[in-house]
């Protein structure tokens, strides 16, 4: 898979990112225009996407691995919002599996500054380390 560059520009870790916000996009000028890209909100509308339902949510994740192969800095704030609503939709292990991948991934690709990013992490595996423990337990049974 190769990187997507133009979405390291788009996707830059100084742009706003507003969660509690009900508009992704903003329509006061024409998008048309090359000048009015900061007029989208790039995590506003993945997030946005990400909280209508399980599917949603499951569309967002690969998109996140796409951003984090891309080498897209992806601020820690997304990850949480988005852990969150795995946790809302009760995601399974495979289900969540995009979201630590990118996770790993983000830290791979810039460790200093990333520590957010272990809360989140090991906030997934206290969700399922009964499950994990199951597969686990059950896969040795089996072999």
């Amino acid at each position: 898979m190769q990187p997507i560059v133009p979405l390291q520009r788009l996707l830059n870790r100084e742009s706003n990112i507003n969660l509690q916000s009900n508009s992704a996009v903003s329509f006061t000028a024409s998008l048309a225009d090359a000048s009015n890209i900061t007029a989208i909100d790039p995590w506003g509308v993945v997030l946005k996407l990400a909280s209508t339902d399980k599917e949603g949510l499951n569309r967002c994740l690969k998109w996140l691995s796409v951003f984090a192969l891309s080498a897209v800095d992806i601020p820690g704030a997304v990850f949480q919002r988005l852990k969150t609503l795995t946790d809302r939709f009760e995601f399974s292990i495979a289900e969540t599996y995009p979201l630590i991948h990118a996770a790993f991934h983000c830290v791979w690709m810039k460790s200093l500054g990333r520590q957010e990013l272990y809360s989140t992490i090991s906030s997934v595996h206290l969700r399922l380390c009964s499950e994990v423990s199951k597969s686990l337990r059950e896969k040795t049974q089996t072999t």
